[in-house]
Order: C-alpha cells, then structure tokens, then sequence
C-alpha cells in the first residue's frame, strides 16, 4: 500500500489524503459515491470490506480496499484502475488474505 501511494504524482497524493481525511472525520460513513461495500470468497470464506474510489488526475480512478476492524481502519491494497473491472481479482484477493492475517489469533 505504502509502495504504490509512494509512486503516485503529487497532485494524486493529496487528493487521496483529503478524500481519506474526509472519510476518516465521518468514521468512514460517507456517500456511497466515495465509498460502497465489496466481498469476495476467498479459502472457502466470505470476506466484506469497503471501497474508497477517487477520481485521479492522469486518468482512471484510483481504488482502495479497506476494512474496519475492532475500530480500527485498515487500508488493505490500492491500485490506479483505467478500465472496466480492471485489478479487481487481483486485489479482491490481496484484501481478503490481508483480512484473515489480521483476524487471526495471536
């Protein structure tokens, strides 16, 4: 997540920080035009978790997977999608793993 927010352009950075800052002073309960829900099976369970999406600067739309744990926020994976559908899969199942690690007992 670091990595790619990291290699994004200037302008992108701070329209991801103002639409997460915004969403953060509302606990995250904001229009369903920033944010909607998500879910994928993944390892045979079901795994629920928001989406933020931004629109960006050089094009496309720049998503990010989240999910709200114990009253916490974990950002879970981020990617700069161009087309239809695009990174979804792939992602889906980064947030879904991601999920379980934290999740998991200690």
């Amino acid at each position: 997540m670091l990595d790619w927010f990291n290699d994004l352009i200037k302008e992108n950075k701070k329209i991801i920080f103002s639409k997460l800052k915004f969403a953060y002073q509302y606990d995250f309960k904001v229009s369903s035009n920033l944010i909607k829900p998500l879910s994928t099976e993944y390892q045979g369970q079901l795994k629920v978790f928001h989406e933020v999406m931004i629109d960006s600067i050089s094009g496309g739309t720049m998503r990010i997977l989240y999910k709200k744990i114990e009253n916490k926020i974990y950002l879970l994976t981020a990617w700069l999608k161009k087309s239809d559908l695009e990174g979804y899969d792939k992602h889906m199942k980064i947030a879904a793993k991601r999920i379980i690690e934290i999740e998991k007992p200690n």
